[in-house]
């Protein structure tokens, strides 16, 4: 699980440092995939030499801060009204999401529940988000 967050968010830095501009979303963005990058190579590293406790917390601050990067990036899309970056930060928290269910030992039922309550959450969200884009985009011609 760190393995494939550390790579996951070394691709958010390469990206973030790519298009980072006096943007405080992608300044945002780009130091938290750093700290959580960082953590996550040092974590298997260090955690030889340290008990299981710091291995779980290490766990714990590397998905408290992709849950973070995943909220900026959502409100920075919706701010901006750009359904690619609000579909971008959805896909970061589902992953979030899905990585606690696979490294916890929950019921195969209530795992199932859970996905399938968050897949139509996400086509709710994009369902309301798209409607309110659009009528900002209609708005706007109607106002130039």
């Amino acid at each position: 699980s760190p393995f494939v967050l550390a790579l996951y968010l070394i691709g958010g830095i390469l990206i973030g440092k790519k298009n980072l501009k006096k943007d405080y979303v992608k300044i945002a963005f780009t130091a938290l995939t750093c700290i959580a990058g960082i953590s996550c190579i040092l974590c298997p590293v260090i955690s030889q030499f340290l008990t299981r406790d710091f291995y779980d917390a290490a766990n714990l601050f590397i998905t408290a801060v992709t849950l973070a990067t995943s909220i900026v990036i959502i409100i920075g899309g919706i701010r901006k009204t750009k359904m690619l970056t609000v579909n971008l930060g959805l896909l970061m928290l589902c992953v979030v999401i899905y990585l606690t269910f696979i490294a916890g030992n929950f019921d195969i039922v209530f795992s199932g529940i859970t996905f399938v309550v968050m897949g139509g959450a996400l086509l709710f969200i994009n369902h309301k988000l798209s409607k309110s884009f659009k009528a900002k985009e209609k708005e706007a011609e109607e106002n130039a």
